[in-house]
């Protein structure tokens, strides 16, 4: 069972067979980059933006576990620590909502640390 509270706030709780998770986890994969793409695409770690609690999170992890991927996990998700992890780490897959991906351009423009490698 998943819980979220979705856009209402409310939580409830959602039922998955394993057949249903099965087939969330193989839509996950299927928006991964494959192994066969070039560099980092292929075999770059995978990171999520939000808390790995979540159901999606749970299923990218589910996924990469599938296609034999690293999962990089942080101990505090900011957006600067998920600036960090770019910095060391070439990822493949970067999970997040709209605001995650906000935060983390802004945390980009506010660093002082060297711009990435072209």
């Amino acid at each position: 069972m998943f819980y979220t509270s979705g856009t209402t706030g409310i939580p409830k709780g959602v039922v998955h067979s394993q057949a249903t998770l099965a087939q969330a986890v193989n839509l996950m994969e299927a928006i991964m980059p494959p192994r066969t793409a070039q560099g980092a695409l292929g075999t770059g770690a995978v990171h999520s933006m939000l808390d790995a609690i979540v159901p999606w999170s749970i299923l990218m992890i589910l996924a990469a576990h599938r296609l034999g991927r690293a999962v990089a996990l942080l101990p505090v998700l900011t957006a600067e620590t998920t600036l960090a992890l770019l910095q060391r780490l070439p990822l493949s897959f970067l999970k997040g909502a709209p605001s995650h991906f906000n935060n983390l351009l802004a945390a980009g423009e506010a660093s002082t640390a060297a711009p990435f490698p072209r």
